[in-house]
């Protein structure tokens, strides 16, 4: 009896903490050469935990900090809850850049990621 109510209180508290996290936001990068430029190809992906989330993926907000965006595609659905927008940008000057991608929920706030891009 102590372990079924064990994993009763452990499936209720783990499903309790996926409801504390907003959104999940991941990136993926890929550097390419050309005529020695610092060129990247920069995937967003947005996971949305919450099924009926109340902030539309068009109010994400993405803040570009000495990366300079040449291609900008729009959001992408790519299942039920994952978004995709793919970029690429230059890095002027050899000198490191940083993409903050900023999502402000009315049920769990702010939610914030960042990728700091070096050089090379």
């Amino acid at each position: 009896m102590k372990k079924i109510k064990l994993l009763v209180f452990m499936f209720l508290f783990s499903a309790g903490l996926t409801t504390l996290f907003p959104c999940d936001i991941s990136f993926e990068t890929a550097k390419i050469v050309e005529n020695g430029k610092n060129k990247i190809n920069i995937k967003i992906l947005v996971d949305i935990v919450h099924r009926n989330c109340p902030v539309d993926i068009e109010k994400t907000r993405l803040v570009f900090d000495g990366i300079q965006i040449e291609k900008k595609s729009p959001w992408i659905k790519i299942d039920a809850c994952t978004w995709e927008m793919e970029l690429t940008g230059t890095l002027p000057g050899n000198k490191t850049g940083e993409i903050h991608v900023v999502r402000e929920c009315s049920k769990r706030g702010l939610h914030q990621e960042s990728l700091k891009i070096e050089a090379q």
